[in-house]
């Protein structure tokens, strides 16, 4: 092999992989007592106390792997405590966002596009809707996702960068770190693109803000019990609505859910988020249709906390990818990965504009906006 060649790859090799988000022998642990004992137990076992998760679950690391001790001798530590209700190991579990994109990239106004919020065959009858409703103005909707462009010409004012999170760098930086990565950018467009700019099209509640909840490095990310804990709790006083068009793999019938403290993270922003209210969590249900998979296995949107949404396209008919299962709570437009000549207009990347994403995200984004639209209303 050319020896230019050879160090090409192995540059590029390094640029993705620097990409991947660390992860360090860490414990989630409940205790009673909040930040002051978490303090005091971290100084007595020696672990360091990295962050409070949410509630009364923390994330402590050992510093001591290095030398003697083990992280077993760790563990056994904080179990000893009286505080201490919980110690679980902080493991990686591996998420894929659930959309596919073809097409061009377009930069002209197209609201003449978007038959399928007013006008076509299927259509999700918007106009009225925003008759009567505040079009999502104070509505703010987490997109926990790979992030988003904040630059993004049909973003940038709808944007809240204070509620906004990078569960890796603890920062409200919600930039994907691809140039590429548009997935998180898309979702967050049909959700809330900004209306009569001049600009791509209009997202379903055009007055609604959106907080970047950057939980993907790539299409697949290996994720924390910890991390995911982070997103789905984030800011779940003030962020209404949470989109999350991921779950597990679409391949051979994964049976995965949220774990330990994913899942009571859930419950508790659902029972006691947006004022006690409860945050809503609206899930992709999945493309693996095409596969044979169902939405069964997906322990997402098997739970009475969640709201799964699937597909359906311009015609009325079932899409491919769809996964048929009793948890699909509802169905809104979407596209078909090959052989569907509709359009479904997002923002794409920091300033471009496209009419070709496909699968559930966009589905469960859109019905994100639909309930941004009932809440502005009531």
């Amino acid at each position: 092999m050319d020896v230019k060649l050879v160090v090409f790859l192995s540059l590029l090799v390094n640029m993705v992989t620097s990409y991947k988000p660390t992860h360090e022998k860490t414990w989630a642990v409940q205790l009673e007592g909040g930040r002051e004992e978490a303090l005091r137990i971290a100084h007595k076992t020696g672990a360091t106390l990295v962050k409070k998760i949410f509630g009364d679950y923390y994330l402590f690391k050992d510093e001591n792997v290095r030398k003697a001790r083990t992280k077993k001798d760790c563990e056994k530590m904080l179990k000893a405590e009286p505080s201490v209700k919980m110690v679980k190991e902080d493991v990686l579990h591996t998420r894929q966002l659930y959309a596919q994109h073809q097409g061009v990239v377009l930069n002209d106004p197209l609201w003449g596009y978007q038959t399928y919020l007013h006008s076509g065959l299927v259509h999700m009858n918007v106009l009225p809707a925003w008759e009567r409703t505040r079009k999502g103005e104070g509505v703010v909707v987490g997109v926990i996702d790979d992030g988003i462009f904040t630059n993004q010409p049909d973003l940038r004012d709808n944007l809240d960068l204070g509620l906004s999170y990078d569960v890796f760098r603890g920062t409200e930086d919600p930039t994907p770190y691809m140039p590429q990565s548009s997935h998180g950018t898309n979702c967050a467009g049909i959700i809330a693109a900004v209306h009569n700019n001049s600009f791509c099209g209009v997202g379903v509640a055009y007055k609604a803000k959106v907080a970047g909840i950057k939980m993907f490095s790539g299409a697949i990310t290996d994720i924390s019990d910890a991390q995911e804990a982070s997103a789905l709790s984030h800011e779940h006083q003030h962020i209404s609505i949470y989109s999350c068009s991921w779950g597990p793999s679409d391949w051979n019938n994964a049976l995965e859910g949220p774990d330990t403290v994913a899942r009571e993270a859930l419950v508790m922003a659902a029972r006691e988020g947006r004022d006690g209210k409860g945050s809503i969590f609206v899930f992709s249900t999945g493309n693996g249709g095409t596969y044979g998979d169902s939405c069964a296995y997906n322990g997402y949107i098997n739970t009475n906390n969640t709201i799964g949404i699937g597909g359906l396209l311009q015609d009325g008919s079932i899409p491919s990818f769809a996964e048929a299962c009793t948890s699909v709570f509802a169905v809104t437009y979407s596209r078909d990965y090959t052989g569907d000549t509709a359009n479904l207009v997002v923002p794409y990347r920091s300033s471009g504009c496209r009419t070709s994403v496909s699968g559930t995200s966009p589905a469960a984004a859109m019905a994100a906006g639909v309930f941004s639209l009932v809440l502005s209303a009531k």
